[in-house]
């Protein structure tokens, strides 16, 4: 199977990661875009078949009752309270759009609820009891059920214990695990 497993957020030192895992989803672009130069380097550090998935702007997709609004480097402004998030077409969401890139897709917990773009499968697990929970073989095994004759199936680990979670999975993709 052509999966990409990963972890959501760089949880090991980059050097330990890229050569544990093909891909990493970057947390950072949620609260605010990077800088051209940042992403310049990102890409410069990694090895050329490494791939980034980058985590949709907030503006763009969470309303702004959100907690997660406290991390933006510049706060709203007060005429764009209620005008944000959803994928509305306001002008704050379409100045959100252009900054972040338009290759967008349904992410979903696959223990929560399926995908509603299983041409392009992109799963990010929290942890179905919590942001502690371990997944368990069975949880694991169901996965790949899932993610089997899909093309190019993306599975990012966002679970604390999200590295073993990830190393497990990759086994029993491979046939060695659970």
């Amino acid at each position: 199977m052509d999966v990409r497993v990963g972890l959501c957020g760089w949880t090991v030192s980059q050097a330990s990661y890229v050569r544990r895992f093909p891909v990493v989803e970057v947390q950072h672009t949620f609260y605010e875009p990077p800088a051209d130069a940042v992403l310049t380097r990102w890409r410069t550090q990694v090895p050329a078949e490494f791939e980034f998935t980058i985590k949709a702007w907030q503006i763009v997709t969470h309303e702004s009752n959100s907690p997660t609004y406290r991390r933006l480097k510049q706060p709203l402004p007060d005429s764009a309270h209620g005008q944000v998030g959803v994928f509305r077409t306001t002008p704050e969401v379409l100045a959100g759009w252009e900054r972040h890139p338009q290759d967008l897709v349904h992410v979903v917990d696959p223990m929560q609820t399926e995908t509603v773009t299983p041409e392009r499968t992109y799963y990010r697990l929290h942890g179905t009891s919590g942001s502690r929970h371990v997944h368990t073989d069975d949880e694991l095994r169901r996965l790949r059920d899932l993610v089997d004759g899909r093309p190019s199936p993306y599975v990012m680990f966002n679970n604390l214990p999200r590295v073993g979670d990830a190393e497990r999975f990759l086994a029993v993709l491979s046939g060695e695990g659970a």
